[in-house]
């Protein structure tokens, strides 16, 4: 489980300018909200929430493939070859962000 402080941290933690996915959420989006004095508090502890519902395994089946699915792109290299890129959806980029962020020793 995450606490809201972990949450807190990787939301901004995402650099500026990082693209939205299919949804048109950007991280920028979540950072802002979060740094609000009405707001941030409340998406916080919702964000909390759910990325434990979602490190607890309990993502419901009908929407798994579509949230943790991202579409590929395939970019040319200078070098030859190609660059896979995959654009997913901002929360599921936090949910994988959070746990990374934590300290192990803790």
């Amino acid at each position: 489980m995450v606490d809201e402080d972990d949450v807190r941290k990787a939301v901004l933690s995402f650099p500026a300018g990082s693209a939205g996915g299919p949804d048109g959420l950007r991280p920028q989006h979540l950072r802002d909200v979060v740094l609000c004095k009405e707001a941030g508090p409340e998406l916080i502890a919702a964000l909390t929430g759910f990325i434990n519902l979602l490190l607890a395994g309990r993502c419901a089946t009908g929407v798994a493939p579509v949230f943790f699915g991202g579409r590929l792109l395939a970019l040319s290299k200078k070098s030859g070859g190609v660059h896979p890129i995959a654009i997913g959806f901002s929360l599921r980029l936090l949910h994988l962000s959070v746990p990374t962020n934590l300290d192990p020793t803790a």
